[in-house]
């Protein structure tokens, strides 16, 4: 019972530190409206004013209105 105790918990940390190390690396951004090439904003998403005042910030109001992503992007 023990050995699986400590198996589990050496499981966790691992997991967990794998889990940190990614979201440190991944500081990618995507156009949402690039990646579906369409350049006029649709009817299921709002410009709002976002946290970078120099990056465009979108709310998504009706998913089911944007059209999906290429398999070519």
């Amino acid at each position: 019972m023990k050995l699986t105790g400590l198996f589990l918990l050496l499981m966790l940390r691992t997991c967990e530190g794998t889990r940190v190390a990614e979201s440190r690396d991944d500081n990618s951004v995507y156009d949402l409206f690039e990646l579906i090439r369409d350049p006029s904003k649709n009817q299921g998403v709002t410009q709002v004013k976002g946290d970078d005042p120099y990056s465009p910030a979108y709310k998504i109001l009706n998913p089911d209105l944007i059209p999906p992503v290429p398999e070519s992007a």
